[in-house]
């Protein structure tokens, strides 16, 4: 087959597009209508852009194929893939948006700023650091793997009583099941005895076959199913954060994940690995009694709550993060004004749709891009004959005094370096949804200031909120005193 040629046209103007491993630094393109031209041997009738399938409008011999693509209102880079090829490309204004989101992302590691573990976004992906995966796993795992090796000489294993179809001899008949059986083809199941106890007319019968229930030894208990848990996804952890580590911490990471295979392959875990392992949250009664169990449980705890690890995660790269800029722009508004109002980040990640706030103090509560409790605002279009749930950024509560404010993050800026008019549109129906005179808009602006936008008794602050030099100072001296100052009441008890 001959190599896949890909172009960009625009303006007149035709970029080729060269073969991509998601590493390489992607073509830029302008923000506008483009169409994407392929040339090639038997072209597919659907391409897959951005993970959809989208239609090819080919020539006769679909040698050559084009796809007519809106990046106008786009923002972030793009995949194309045909036949397994990629081919990457980003709109002009992404560049920007990366270089601003690579601006946060140091600013909260100098700042001494940090969502824990991971920031889980909407879909399901998570943005991670994979130096605290490493820090974690260089220690515990190869503890589980060890763990696992104790485990495999002397498995726990615990009696089920097990139905069995068998000739009738010891064991508890189970009479339905077995009365069940036999009616379904009674001219094989039974035969002609005399003493038997199944009588019709004058014959008498004996069923051949009959369901006892037998015990049986089993290994396929919570402890066993949770080890194997453990040693498959620590070995999925360590093959995700390889290649983000360093050279020498590359090949021990490469080596645990070999080990946890290794375990894998041994009874118990061989036999439970492919059944969905279904695993309560609290410990089963061999992780209560049994050291090593025990030890197996804590370190579960350990992955999926203060590492905050989930199966089938799924791991963002570096020009991915464009495709997040909103959310994580979100996250980074979330730590600071925490963090001006002296608040404490309550889970160790975080993550939308909490019916709890994600930071909190003796006087505050911040609740994370989720639906306030309706103890505090209620969204008129819940009870409405078109319901619709609202999910502001932030919603901040003061307790004492039972006032709060909604606050929304906007990664854009207009004309004048201020919050576009499509943010402020955005704001209008938060505020009306909830009933609010006043709110919050936070934008990334180039510099730290507040201007208010003001009538009819309404005010939508705009408040530039960015990873600049005396952000904290800002917020802390200019931000908080006026959100206090205007706070309005929340619903009444």
């Amino acid at each position: 087959m001959e190599p896949l040629v890909a172009h960009v046209i625009h303006s007149g103007q035709r970029v080729q597009l060269p073969p991509s491993n998601c590493a390489d630094t992607p073509t830029v393109v302008p923000s506008a209508y483009i169409v994407i031209e392929l040339d090639g041997v038997a072209l597919p009738a659907f391409v897959e852009l951005d993970g959809r399938l989208s239609p090819l409008v080919t020539n006769d011999t679909r040698t050559k194929g084009y796809l007519q693509v809106d990046v106008f209102r786009s923002v972030g880079f793009h995949k194309l893939e045909v036949w397994g090829q990629q081919f990457v490309f980003a709109t002009e204004d992404a560049k920007l948006r990366l270089d601003g989101i690579l601006k946060i992302l140091d600013y909260i590691g100098t700042a001494g700023l940090s969502w824990g573990s991971q920031l889980y976004f909407s879909d399901g992906a998570a943005l991670r650091h994979p130096k605290i995966d490493y820090a974690w796993l260089s220690v515990a795992g190869p503890e589980i793997v060890q763990t696992a090796e104790y485990v495999a000489v002397r498995p726990y294993r615990k009696v089920e009583m097990v139905p069995r179809v068998q000739r009738p001899q010891s064991g508890r008949l189970m009479l339905h099941q077995t009365i069940k059986l036999l009616r379904s083809n009674p001219r094989t199941l039974l035969e002609e005895h005399r003493d038997g106890p199944i009588v019709v007319g004058d014959h008498s019968y004996m069923p051949r076959i009959a369901v006892i229930r037998k015990a049986l030894s089993s290994f396929n208990n919570v402890g066993n199913r949770r080890l194997t848990w453990l040693l498959r996804e620590c070995a999925q952890l360590a093959a995700n954060i390889r290649d983000l580590l360093p050279s020498n911490r590359r090949q021990e990471m490469k080596q645990l994940e070999r080990s946890c295979q290794n375990a894998l392959e041994r009874f118990p875990f061989s036999q439970l690995s492919n059944l969905p392992l279904k695993l309560p949250e609290t410990p089963a009664p061999e992780e209560v009694i049994d050291e090593r169990y025990q030890k197996s449980f804590r370190f579960y705890e350990e992955l999926i709550g203060g590492i905050g690890w989930r199966p089938g995660l799924k791991m963002t790269s570096r020009f991915a993060f464009v495709a997040y800029s909103d959310e994580i722009y979100q996250a980074f508004v979330a730590m600071t004004i925490a963090r001006a109002f002296g608040l404490q980040q309550v889970h160790s990640y975080l993550s939308p749709s909490l019916d709890v706030p994600m930071f909190k103090s003796c006087e505050y509560e911040l609740y994370y891009d989720t639906t306030p409790p309706t103890r505090y605002l209620s969204n008129w279009r819940e009870v409405s004959s078109r319901p619709t749930a609202m999910r502001p950024d932030l919603t901040l509560v003061h307790l004492p005094s039972r006032c709060g404010m909604i606050l929304d993050a906007k990664y854009r800026v207009g004309s004048g370096g201020r919050a576009p008019n499509s943010a402020l549109n955005e704001c209008q129906v938060y505020m009306q949804g909830f009933g609010r005179n006043v709110i919050g808009m936070c934008y990334p602006g180039d510099r730290l200031e507040m201007n208010a936008v003001s009538g009819d008794g309404k005010t939508i602050l705009e408040i530039a909120i960015s990873p600049i030099d005396g952000l904290n100072e800002y917020l802390v001296s200019v931000v908080r005193p006026c959100i206090e100052a205007l706070l309005e009441p929340l619903n009444a008890q």
